[in-house]
């Protein structure tokens, strides 16, 4: 049987194109891989908008723990393809990142959101003529996504989500046809947002340490008050926004997008909160 590239090509995209979260760290520290946040089935994506795997992934297992945070603080996520610093995700699945944030549903006895609340647009990343797509950034950064814990973020538990939601197939909706889509990247970690200073941090330049009694019982976690009002997922995203159903490969001649300018994209869901907002840099942090 002759074999084409044009048969291996996809099968090889499938193999090392997905991406994952591995683990976070606050102002260096991390209570390591898998802790305090959803640790999925496999690296693949969602691309059911009806589907609850929306919310934090495509979950196997939720750990039990949540770690301190404080307003000021650098939080650092890692994400990985296989194992950390890898090539994280394929150049082809070009796309913005964004992370919401909801208060912790203190009543559950594992890690849940309040839903009454429900989540709120933290960070909105866009196209760059000089930078490209975000995850081209993050790829450039070997994996690593900073953000700092804004001043105004209310005290006690909070569920941060982040999302890559990638292009590549994303000219038509998965619902009309399955063998393409959207392909959303998400996963949640879970925070308790306190004041002060934190008790241990890497003072090591740029290196980051472990410190496994950094996670704590989420059954000591405090209730937050204060969250504005935000959207339920996967209700609140609609796959029919502009920033899901976006064809990259346009010309100009035939269309709003080319292939090399994206400056008219905006990035899905609702708008960023103007309560409390974050900003995001790319690569190991430097604390």
């Amino acid at each position: 049987m002759l074999i084409t590239l044009a048969m291996v090509a996809p099968l090889a995209c499938g193999v090392w194109a997905h991406m994952s979260l591995h683990q976070f760290f606050v102002d260096g520290v991390t209570a390591g891989a898998g802790r305090a946040m959803s640790v999925l089935r496999d690296n693949g994506p969602t691309v059911d908008f009806t589907s609850s795997d929306l919310e934090c992934g495509r979950t196997a297992s939720v750990d039990p723990t949540f770690v301190p945070v404080y307003r000021g603080s650098t939080l650092t996520f890692q994400f990985k393809h296989d194992r950390p610093e890898d090539d994280i995700v394929a150049p082809s699945h070009a796309g913005v990142i964004l992370i919401y944030g909801a208060p912790a549903d203190t009543t559950k006895p594992t890690p849940a959101v309040d839903r009454a609340t429900g989540f709120t647009k933290l960070y909105s990343g866009k196209w760059s003529a000089s930078e490209g797509w975000e995850s081209d950034r993050l790829i450039r950064g070997r994996g690593y996504l900073n953000v700092q814990i804004p001043k105004e973020m209310p005290l006690g538990g909070a569920v941060l989500r982040t999302e890559l939601p990638a292009l590549h197939e994303a000219e038509v909706m998965w619902s009309r046809n399955g063998g393409r889509g959207v392909q959303m990247y998400v996963q949640c970690v879970h925070v308790e947002v306190r004041e002060g200073s934190p008790p241990a941090k890497s003072t090591a330049g740029d290196r980051l340490v472990r410190e496994t009694s950094l996670a704590k019982p989420w059954n000591t976690i405090k209730q937050a008050t204060g969250w504005p009002r935000g959207i339920a997922i996967p209700q609140g995203l609609d796959p029919k926004d502009s920033g899901y159903l976006y064809n990259m490969y346009y010309r100009q001649a035939d269309g709003p997008n080319s292939s090399k300018d994206h400056t008219r994209y905006k990035a899905p869901g609702p708008p960023t909160s103007a309560q409390i907002s974050m900003q995001a840099t790319f690569g190991r942090p430097r604390l």
